[in-house]
């Protein structure tokens, strides 16, 4: 059986290695599990987040700063609303016709879950916008660590 603290920490090594490789950097895969993570989608060391809602504004480890430009994080509403449609509009008529849930139970429900679940799923789809915009449109590294509004 193996230590978890010790699995994390040779994962975050493995990260910073790959970091350095641009090919490992780019990779879709590699990306994903970092938003997944709510990691830095440069680096993936460094935490996105200092609290539930807060995001930092710079990687701790690599420097890269996270809101590229003012309304960055907009496009996550992309990945928030999307999913958030897509599990609503498979689920309720799938249990509606299945007649397996009452229709106000199944309706009340809905509404809930499409309250509730975008707010959890909020830093998830930053993060996720993150490592979109990494993959289609990567940092180059003299950006992330110099000042471009001068």
């Amino acid at each position: 059986m193996s230590n978890p603290a010790n699995s994390t920490d040779a994962r975050r090594k493995e990260d910073a290695s790959a970091a350095t490789n641009s090919t490992d950097e780019r990779s879709f895969k590699q990306l994903f599990w970092r938003a997944l993570r709510l990691r830095c989608a440069k680096c993936g060391v460094g935490a996105m987040f200092g609290g539930y809602w807060k995001v930092h504004k710079s990687c701790d480890h690599c420097g890269v700063q996270y809101e590229r430009e003012p309304g960055f994080f907009l496009g996550s509403i992309y990945f928030n609303y999307g999913l958030t449609a897509l599990i609503v509009a498979v689920v309720y008529p799938v249990l509606l016709f299945s007649n397996s849930v009452d229709e106000t139970t199944l309706l009340w429900s809905c509404l809930g879950f499409t309250i509730l679940f975008p707010m959890w799923f909020f830093r998830y789809a930053r993060a996720l916008w993150a490592g979109f915009d990494q993959f289609w449109d990567p940092r180059e590294e003299s950006a992330s660590n110099s000042d471009t509004t001068g």
